[in-house]
């Protein structure tokens, strides 16, 4: 089969206000976030070929037909259910005032060998039934409605549900079932479909399910006394011992594998829609169904699509892969130099979800720059503190910072999907701008006690600005701000009795080597001049690993636990006086609000 359906385009189709051509292909593969629209995708071209179907079936007949619509009701949609049709429109929303709104299925198809555009039209008429024809070019192109209703397009979801016992079923019924995502209730029908209908077929379902995972199929059996079917197979462990053992008892990644294969083999010849075949299967068994699947397709005259989050499958896809993100299209087979697919593959296709919805990324090296940050923007009381409270697009640099919980550690790492290399944010964003043209991004980052120049983009798409300090706590680490934060955090004696004095020979031994003279003169410094003499001494050191050790220290010398670590600093900003403030944290705010107001 050569790939009959070149693409599919949709409007006002589910999730879809418009969705431009998706190329396909031979074998093609749809990947995207969660909810970005894969399997309506699939849906969309399951539900075009049964009213192409329905429609040529009733009037084809007719010498000139008219493109009225032929009613069609819901629960004859079995392989797209929804609970009412008004579900298939965008938003829900059937009506613009008193006009209808019309959903558009759009296919190319290889007709008469060029490619031609095949339109199915849906408009609503009430809850139960939904009207489909053809668009009038269509209508018009001869030859053309025989050809696409002569095609089968079929949709298989994910192995679902969990069943011992299987009745045996009529072909409408096995539709239904997988419509409904039960398709674990009908995975024995499928097999003892092929056992009736091909031994050959059985034979080489037997043979692969042998290779794939060292099972050998008995033969499916009818059960008259019941109505039901059976399929037992035996493992080497057991073959000689037992009569064998259901097929309900074996893995879901086995059953997710028989259930592709049985399928395949049931449906040759048509175009098959299949949505996450690689749910339940590791990692070796995702890159195996891929090219199986692929072989399956070739020697049975198959076009296959598959919608999947699988990288595994997506990196295997050569021929075509598109992603979907935002309601936009990105073709990746064919993107220049395949920077949009190596970038994938590097960070994860979440990063062009993001930032189709934000508009804008913040660069900052861990996840406590974002707390101090917000503390900061609270204490002044500035704009950008709504920005930092709520739901931004931000992209960690370094390793974040230790939590002392380490579900709340993990957690974090996924959700900032940080990296070690502090130099890719360049590359990040270069990438996202191509996909994303209206991008703007913003990087903070700490100088670390060297002399860095920012780099301001004259169009303001793109800037990295740094620390003049040595990283963004040493503009808050202060000994007045430490001891504030203590007295008002414990009530611990040891601690309180002694944190002073621990300090004072810490700084000594830290800041001032051990030199004994110049430590005794900064004590004598009145405390404006004290506090100043402190900044400067620790302005080339990095503030957050001295007040670590230090807490460490403390919590030796008063048997205690650490009074406050390292992903907690930001705390400390709240014992700071608002007047004394740098005006350079202002000046980075109002750049977070520029950039991402």
């Amino acid at each position: 089969m050569s790939n009959i359906i070149r693409y599919i385009s949709l409007e006002n189709f589910k999730s879809f206000e418009f969705l431009g051509k998706i190329s396909l292909s031979e074998s093609s593969v749809i990947i995207g976030p969660n909810n970005s629209g894969k399997t309506t995708v699939l849906q969309a071209l399951s539900l075009w070929n049964q009213g192409i179907k329905n429609w040529y079936q009733e009037k084809k007949h007719l010498k000139i037909p008219k493109n009225d619509g032929v009613g069609v009701n819901r629960l004859l949609i079995t392989q797209v259910p929804v609970k009412e049709v008004k579900y298939f429109w965008n938003n829900v929303k059937t009506k613009q005032g008193k006009d209808n709104i019309e959903i558009k299925i759009t296919v190319g198809l290889i007709f008469k060998e060029e490619e031609v555009e095949c339109t199915l039209i849906l408009k609503y008429y009430n809850s139960e039934v939904v009207y489909m024809y053809p668009a009038k070019e269509t209508i018009e192109k001869e030859g053309l409605l025989e050809y696409a209703a002569s095609l089968d397009v079929k949709i298989l979801y994910p192995m679902s549900g969990i069943t011992n016992q299987e009745f045996l079923l009529q072909k409408g019924a096995i539709d239904t079932y997988i419509g409904q995502g039960k398709t674990s209730e009908i995975l024995v029908n499928l097999c003892y479909k092929i056992h009736e209908n091909s031994s050959t077929d059985w034979q080489k379902v037997v043979q692969l399910m042998d290779n794939l995972f060292d099972v050998q199929l008995q033969n499916p059996q009818f059960i008259e006394a019941n109505g039901t079917l059976e399929l037992k197979y035996n493992t080497p462990k057991i073959k000689g011992k037992s009569s064998g053992l259901d097929i309900s008892l074996s893995g879901r990644g086995q059953q997710e594998m028989l259930l592709l294969i049985t399928y395949l083999l049931a449906n040759k010849k048509s175009i098959l829609l299949l949505d996450e075949p690689d749910a339940h299967l590791e990692l070796l068994r995702q890159r195996q169904v891929f090219a199986l699947l692929k072989h399956l397709a070739e020697e049975n005259q198959n076009q296959i699509v598959i919608a999947t989050h699988s990288e595994v499958i997506s990196n295997e896809a050569q021929n075509n892969l598109t992603l979907i993100v935002g309601g936009d299209i990105i073709d990746l087979t064919h993107n220049p130099a395949g920077q949009v697919r190596a970038f994938i593959k590097q960070y994860g296709i979440e990063h062009f979800y993001k930032a189709k919805l934000k508009k804008s990324v913040i660069y900052i090296e861990g996840s406590t720059d974002i707390d101090m940050l917000y503390a900061f923007a609270k204490k002044i009381n500035h704009v950008s503190q709504a920005i930092l409270e709520g739901s931004f697009y931000y992209f960690y640099t370094q390793d974040i910072e230790e939590k002392e919980d380490e579900l709340e550690k993990n957690l974090a790492r996924i959700a900032a999907d940080n990296y070690e290399q502090k130099q890719i944010h360049r590359h990040h964003f270069d990438i996202m701008k191509n996909a994303v043209s209206d991008l703007k991004g913003l990087a903070i980052f700490d100088s670390d006690g060297k002399e860095r120049n920012d780099e301001v983009e004259k169009k303001q798409d793109f800037s990295i600005v740094y620390w003049k300090r040595y990283e963004l706590e040493n503009y808050f680490i202060t000994p007045n701000v430490v001891f504030d934060y203590i007295r008002n955090n414990t009530n611990n004696e040891q601690i309180l009795a002694n944190f002073e004095p621990i300090w004072n020979l810490f700084v000594l031994e830290n800041l001032f080597n051990n030199r004994q003279q110049a430590f005794e003169n900064y004590e004598k410094l009145e405390p404006s001049l004290k506090e100043y003499q402190f900044e400067q001494l620790l302005i080339n050191k990095k503030a957050s690993s001295f007040l670590a050790q230090y807490f460490d220290v403390l919590a030796q010398k008063t048997n205690t636990t650490i009074l406050l670590r390292k992903g907690s600093f930001y705390k400390l900003i709240h014992f700071l006086n608002a007047e004394n403030i740098e005006q350079e944290i202002t000046e980075k705010l109002n750049l977070i609000q520029q950039y991402l107001g």
